[in-house]
C-alpha cells in the first residue's frame, strides 16, 4: 500500500484542490446482481468500455489529472488505469469496498431478511452482524479525504474507489445529508467532485457531468457513418479515375495525384495504396465561419489512440479512421456527446 502521507506537502498558497471520485466500471459480479464487497474481480468488457468512456468525457472537458489514488482491488485500479492512463497510482485501503462478512456474493434479487431490512432504512438500521458498519466507511472516507487536503497541492485528483465507499466520502462532506447519500443509485463509472476553496475549506460535492459548453458543441454536430470500405490510393492520370464512384475525393499537386475512393472503384493501376478505411460525415452544411470542429472531433479520437485521416468539401467534413477502429471511434465520439447515425 501506498501511504498518502509520503506525499510532499504544498508549498503553493492559496490553492484549489479538486478532487473526482470514480465508482469502478461493471464487473461480472455487478452483472449478476451480487453483492460485491471485498470480492477481487476484474472489469468486463461493459466495464472497460464505461471506463473508456467516462475518460472521453473528462478529456473532452479539459481534465487532466496529476495525481491517482485507488483502492488495492483490480476492478478499481483497472478504472484508474484507463480513465487516467499513464499517471501512477497511489493505492490507500480506505478506498476498499465496504466488508460484506458473510453476506459476501449474496444475489441482489434474493437477500436475506436481515440484509433486506437494512437496504430498506440504511441510515437507522445498522448493518447485519459481520458486516462493516457504515460509521466505519464514513470515518475511514473522511480520514483519506483529510489526509489528501492536508498533503496535495492545488491539482486535479482521481479517485478510484467503490459505491458505498463512495457514498461514505459525500456521507462525509455533507455532514447535513441525514444518510441520504447511503439510498442514492450510484452507477458504474459514476463521477462525483469535491475539492476546496482558496481558504483550505471543503466545497460541497456533486455528481460531475460535462460542461454544458462541451455537450452543446457537440451535440449540435451529427455524424453519419458512411457504408463504403475505402481506399486512400495514388494515380499516374487523372483518365483512370472511375467518376461514378457514389463517393471521391481527388487531390492534385504538383508532385501527386491522389485519390479516396470505395474500394470496390480503385482503378487498375495504382502508383501506391492504402485498403482497410472507413468514414464518418459530419451532417449539413458547415459555415465557414466554423472554427475547431475537426480539432474537437480529432482531440476526443486521438485521446482513445485512433489515428485519422481528414477530407474536407466546400460542405462539411470527412473523418476517415481504420477499419478495425471504426466502431471504438463511434462508441468514444458518441460518449463525447457527438450524435452519432449510423448513416
Amino acid at each position: 500500500m501506498s501511504h498518502i502521507w509520503a506525499a510532499r506537502p504544498s508549498t503553493k498558497q492559496n490553492g484549489a484542490l479538486v478532487i473526482y471520485i470514480i465508482r469502478h466500471g461493471q464487473t461480472e459480479g455487478n452483472a449478476a446482481k451480487q453483492l460485491q464487497g471485498r470480492s477481487n474481480r476484474p472489469l468486463n468488457d461493459t466495464g472497460i468500455q464505461q471506463a473508456e468512456d467516462a475518460r472521453t468525457l473528462l478529456d473532452a472537458a479539459g481534465v487532466r489529472f496529476s495525481r491517482v489514488y485507488a483502492s488495492p482491488l483490480i476492478r478499481a485500479r483497472q478504472t484508474a488505469d484507463i480513465v487516467a492512463e499513464g499517471v501512477p497510482q497511489l493505492e490507500d485501503d480506505r478506498l476498499i469496498e465496504m466488508d460484506y462478512g458473510p453476506y459476501e456474493g449474496m444475489s441482489l434479487e434474493n437477500p436475506a431478511p436481515e440484509v433486506l431490512a437494512f437496504f430498506k432504512d440504511f441510515a437507522h438500521n445498522p448493518a447485519p452482524e459481520g458486516m462493516e458498519q457504515l460509521d466505519d466507511v464514513v470515518a475511514r472516507m473522511g480520514s483519506f479525504l483529510e489526509d489528501v487536503r492536508a498533503f496535495a497541492a492545488r491539482e486535479d485528483i482521481l479517485v478510484s474507489t467503490h459505491a458505498i465507499a463512495l457514498k461514505g466520502a459525500l456521507e462525509y462532506l455533507t455532514p447535513d445529508s441525514n444518510g441520504s447519500y447511503w439510498s442514492t443509485y450510484i452507477g458504474n463509472c459514476a463521477v462525483y467532485v469535491c475539492g476546496t476553496d482558496a481558504d483550505g475549506n471543503w466545497t460541497a460535492a456533486r455528481k460531475w457531468e460535462a460542461p454544458k459548453e462541451v455537450s452543446m458543441e457537440n451535440n449540435a454536430l451529427k455524424l453519419m457513418k458512411l457504408p463504403y470500405d475505402l481506399t486512400v490510393c495514388k494515380v499516374n492520370s487523372i483518365a483512370d479515375v472511375d467518376f461514378s464512384a457514389e463517393i471521391l475525393f481527388v487531390g492534385k499537386t504538383d508532385e501527386e495525384l491522389s485519390l479516396v475512393c470505395p474500394t470496390r472503384n480503385v482503378p487498375a493501376a495504382t502508383v501506391a495504396r492504402e485498403d482497410g478505411w472507413k468514414a464518418f460525415r459530419i451532417d449539413g452544411v458547415l459555415d465557414f465561419s466554423l472554427i475547431g470542429i475537426l480539432s474537437r472531433v480529432s482531440g476526443v479520437l486521438a485521446d482513445n489512440g485512433i489515428g485519422i485521416f481528414a477530407v474536407s468539401t466546400f460542405n462539411t467534413d470527412y473523418i476517415l479512421v481504420k477499419t478495425p477502429d471504426f466502431e471504438k471511434a463511434g462508441r468514444a465520439l458518441a460518449a463525447a456527446g457527438y450524435d452519432v447515425d449510423a448513416g
